[in-house]
C-alpha cells in the first residue's frame, strides 16, 4: 500500500521530486534520468537506467517495468496488463502508443516503435465456449528493430534483428531477421543496407560527413554556428571553443574502431558507445546525433 501511494503521489509531483518519489516506493533509478510531470508507473519492480525519459501523460501499469539506458517513452502512452515491459537500450517510443501487457512485451537493445502503434499479447474476446479462440503470448523485438508508424502486432510476434515494420501494416506472424514487411504489398523483402558494418570501413567518411552536416544545420537552427577547419568540427558555447575530431585527440572524439575509447569526450559510431561524462556541450552534440543521424549511444561502463 505504501509503494503503491507513493507511486501515486508522484504523477502530482513536479521533476526531480517525482523520481525521488519512486525511489523511496524501492524503484531503481539511475543518475540524469527525466520523468515529465503527470507520468503514473504502477508497478512492484520499476528500473529506469541513465539518461532514460518518459513524457507527459504517460500511463504504465504493469508486473514489472525496465527502461534502458537513453531510451524514451513518448506522450500519452498506455502500457497495462499482468505480466512485464522490458525496454532495452536506445530504444525510442513514439507518442500515443497502446502496448497490451497481459503478456511480457520486451524490446531488445536500439528498438523502435512509432506513433499510435498497438502491441498486443492476448486475442480473447469472444467465448470460448462457443468455439473461438483465446491467445495469450508474448510479444519479442530483437535488436534494431522498427516498428513504423499506426502498426498493429499480435501476439506471440518475434520481430527479427534490423527488420522495419512499414507504415500501416498488421502483423500476426515472425518476422525474419533483416526483412522490410509491408501489408501494401503482402510480402517481405530483405533490407538493403548501403554500409556493412561488419567491415568497419566507411566510417571515418561517415563522420566528415556529419561534421559537414552539422555545419549546413547549425546555420539556421543552433544559437552559435559551427564551423569546418579542415577534417574537424568546431563547436562554440559562447564562452570557448571545442574541437571535433575523428580518431585523435580533440575536445570530443569521434572514433571509428569497435571497442576504442579515448582521453576525454568520445563516441564510438563502431559499436554506438561513448563515455560517461554530460558536458553541455557533449549533450547538445549528443542530441544532434540523435536527432539528425539516428545514433543512440550507450555509455561503457567505467
Amino acid at each position: 500500500m505504501i509503494r503503491r501511494a507513493l507511486q501515486a503521489a508522484a504523477f502530482f509531483l513536479p521533476p526531480p521530486l517525482n523520481a525521488w518519489a519512486h525511489r523511496l516506493a524501492g524503484a531503481h533509478i539511475a543518475r540524469g534520468v527525466f520523468l515529465h510531470p503527470c507520468v503514473l508507473i504502477l508497478a512492484r519492480e520499476v528500473r529506469i537506467e541513465r539518461g532514460a525519459r518518459v513524457r507527459f501523460g504517460t500511463f504504465i501499469s504493469v508486473r514489472s517495468f525496465r527502461l534502458g539506458q537513453n531510451s524514451r517513452m513518448g506522450y500519452f502512452t498506455i502500457a497495462k496488463g499482468v505480466s512485464d515491459l522490458h525496454i532495452g537500450d536506445a530504444c525510442i517510443l513514439g507518442p500515443k502508443l497502446l502496448l497490451n501487457c497481459e503478456r511480457p512485451i520486451v524490446l531488445d537493445y536500439y528498438c523502435g516503435v512509432g506513433t499510435g502503434s498497438m502491441l498486443y499479447t492476448h486475442g480473447c474476446f469472444l467465448p470460448v465456449t462457443e468455439g473461438a479462440r483465446a491467445t495469450f503470448a508474448p510479444i519479442h523485438m530483437r535488436p534494431k528493430s522498427w516498428i513504423t508508424v499506426g502498426c498493429i502486432v499480435g501476439p506471440g510476434v518475434t520481430i527479427g534483428e534490423n527488420s522495419v515494420v512499414m507504415p500501416g501494416s498488421v502483423v500476426l506472424s515472425d518476422v525474419a531477421p533483416n526483412m522490410l514487411v509491408s501489408n501494401r504489398d503482402v510480402r517481405m523483402r530483405e533490407i538493403p543496407r548501403i554500409l556493412d558494418p561488419r567491415a568497419g570501413d566507411g566510417l571515418e567518411a561517415i563522420a566528415k560527413r556529419i561534421f559537414s552536416a552539422h555545419a549546413d544545420w547549425s546555420r539556421e537552427y543552433a544559437a552559435a554556428p559551427s564551423t569546418l577547419e579542415g577534417d574537424a568540427l568546431r563547436l562554440t558555447d559562447g564562452r570557448r571553443d571545442y574541437r571535433v575530431t575523428i580518431d585523435d585527440g580533440g575536445d570530443i572524439t569521434l572514433l571509428t574502431r569497435p571497442g576504442a575509447a579515448a582521453r576525454g569526450m568520445w563516441f564510438n559510431l563502431a559499436d554506438l558507445t561513448t563515455d560517461s561524462s554530460r558536458h553541455p556541450v557533449k549533450a547538445e552534440f549528443e542530441d544532434y546525433l540523435g536527432r539528425n543521424h539516428g545514433l543512440i549511444f550507450v555509455c561503457r561502463p567505467d
